[in-house]
């Protein structure tokens, strides 16, 4: 997934989730996109990754307060698809810098109905108990019981709308 489809699919939770959501210039210093809930404004950095264990640093989070600054926004809000340092998630809490992280984008997105490749589910596998995530496994989705993370390796089929993370 490219950096501009997961700010597709960012916008998109937000609509979804009953939000206005408008996007801001390209490469300006600060928010990527701009959303509106209950009449608060948010200005929204988005970090993609396309390395699942990579942690976003105090940088992104500096960006997102530039942000809500720049664009008079009344809260910043961070969300990234991978993880985020213990340092940046304390300049976060002295910068008043909401974050959403991987996980907590996906459950953001099973609360909607929305189900994220790549993400830990509370789908549990019929065969041995443990969480099944939602992946493409040669171009159909299914649910995986993760061998590589000491599950069996069963599969079970999905087949509706999903959003990307990875």
């Amino acid at each position: 997934m490219s950096w501009a489809d997961f700010e597709r699919c960012v916008k998109e939770v937000f609509r979804v989730g009953g939000w206005a959501v408008q996007s801001t210039a390209y490469f300006d210093a600060g928010s990527d996109v701009i959303a509106m809930l209950d009449g608060i404004e948010y200005a929204v950095q988005v970090k993609h990754s396309t390395n699942p264990e990579e942690r976003i640093d105090v940088a992104a989070v500096e960006q997102a307060a530039r942000g809500r600054d720049g664009y008079k926004a009344t809260r910043a809000l961070l969300v990234t698809n991978a993880l985020i340092t213990v340092g940046a998630e304390d300049r976060a809490a002295e910068r008043q810098v909401q974050l959403w992280d991987r996980w907590a984008l996906a459950q953001r997105m099973r609360a909607l109905g929305l189900l994220a490749l790549g993400a830990e589910t509370s789908q549990p596998c019929p065969e041995c108990g443990l969480g099944m995530v939602l992946t493409d496994l040669r171009s159909r989705t299914v649910w995986l019981c993760e061998p590589r993370a000491g599950g069996c390796g069963t599969r079970m089929p999905y087949s509706a709308p999903v959003l990307r993370l990875a």
